[in-house]
């Protein structure tokens, strides 16, 4: 709490108050993302298996650690940061009334101010870049209230990008079960996953496999675990327990849409790709399949810059396996125009079913998102 009271001026009660009903708001969200990871964890080991008890506790740890250092995190000294936005502002001739703080964690700052003297000319622009540089990160300023010369407003992490998704599959044969999983997840920190995991084998036990092991990335991610972390957390208790000899592959993307870039993620995952006006961009990496027995983790990654209008392509091996040459599937991306990610994941599946004569050799999912600006994509 010393961070927020050095932010605020005069230690307003009512101000610690409200931060504090948020860090305990946030401390919730993570108690209940903890019960879902555990019950994926129970899950994905599968009732009536062992499991080696420093995993599970390496991973409590693990969770926990995150938990305090989110709830006692300081990024910057917000005493020196409210000096030099009033120093700032005082030389533009606007001085601060008022400071409420709801949120100073990164990513999700929510301030409100009342400020008097502001004109037309820095609302077009300064009071954004001057924001911008104290807190670090881009924000988006709105106007509550206008009155005289008073001007209350609002600042809050910039949200300009987001992804929109949508998957198509087919289980071998034309089956509704698929062991093919996918999952996507949008983060309160403007970060997104998506996910696609491919069971050995097809039907419902490859699939729960599968996607529960998404879960677990999923919920570790939330704790704000690096995704590096989290699968080797996967791996782990894979490697930890007498469940079956089963492998799976996963093959995730972490977009920051704020920072306008993908990172790849891939284990024994087919090729990705980003489909860009007419080009397109392949994301290729090596690895074994999480089950396959090694005596250390290890896992490659790739960071690719994004544009608006970009869209991110990814399959299952159903897909990829139908298309001798991969760049036969690349052509195929450039030629179809569609703008809807869902019409283009129907339309690569449908494609590539008619490539095979109607023949559904094993399980095929096409998992497409579209990257741009909030407006957009409405």
């Amino acid at each position: 709490m010393e961070f927020a009271r050095k932010f605020m001026s005069g230690g307003h009660e009512a101000q610690e108050q409200k931060l504090s009903a948020f860090m305990l708001s946030q401390m919730f969200i993570q108690i209940v993302n903890l019960g879902q990871l555990l019950r994926a964890i129970g899950d994905f080991v599968g009732a009536g298996k062992l499991m080696k008890s420093e995993v599970i506790l390496d991973v409590l740890k693990l969770c926990v650690e995150s938990m305090v250092k989110q709830m006692t995190h300081e990024r910057m000294d917000f005493d020196a940061g409210e000096k030099r936005l009033r120093e700032h502002l005082s030389r533009l001739g606007v001085s601060v009334d008022e400071v409420r703080v709801k949120s100073l964690y990164p990513r999700l700052v929510k301030l409100q101010l009342t400020l008097t003297g502001v004109n037309s000319d820095l609302m077009s622009g300064k009071l954004g870049m001057l924001f911008e540089n104290i807190l670090g990160e881009p924000v988006r300023i709105s106007v509550r209230k206008v009155s005289g010369k008073r001007v209350k407003m609002d600042v809050v992490s910039s949200r300009e990008f987001k992804l929109s998704h949508s998957v198509a599959y087919v289980g071998k044969g034309g089956s509704d079960i698929s062991g093919d999983s996918y999952f996507y997840e949008s983060f309160p920190d403007g970060r997104a996953m998506l996910a696609i995991s491919d069971g050995m084998g097809n039907g419902e036990v490859a699939k729960k496999e599968s996607s529960e092991a998404l879960k677990i990335v999923k919920c570790l991610i939330g704790f704000g675990i690096a995704v590096d972390k989290a699968i080797q957390v996967v791996w782990d208790l894979k490697q930890n327990s007498n469940v079956e000899e089963r492998f799976f592959t996963l093959d995730l993307c972490l977009v920051d849409k704020e920072k306008q870039k993908a990172i790849f993620f891939k284990q024994g995952a087919t090729t990705s790709f980003i489909v860009r006006d007419e080009k397109v961009i392949r994301v290729n990496l090596s690895g074994l399949p999480i089950g396959v027995a090694r005596d250390e983790f290890q896992i490659d990654q790739v960071t690719v810059p994004l544009e608006e209008g970009d869209f991110i392509v990814m399959t299952s091996d159903g897909i990829s396996d139908e298309f001798a040459n991969i760049q036969n599937l690349e052509a195929y991306l450039v030629r179809e125009s569609s703008e809807s990610p869902k019409k283009k994941a129907h339309n690569i599946l449908d494609y590539t079913i008619s490539r095979s004569r109607g023949r559904i050799n094993d399980d095929m999912m096409a998992l497409v998102a579209k990257y741009g600006r909030v407006d957009s994509l409405r």
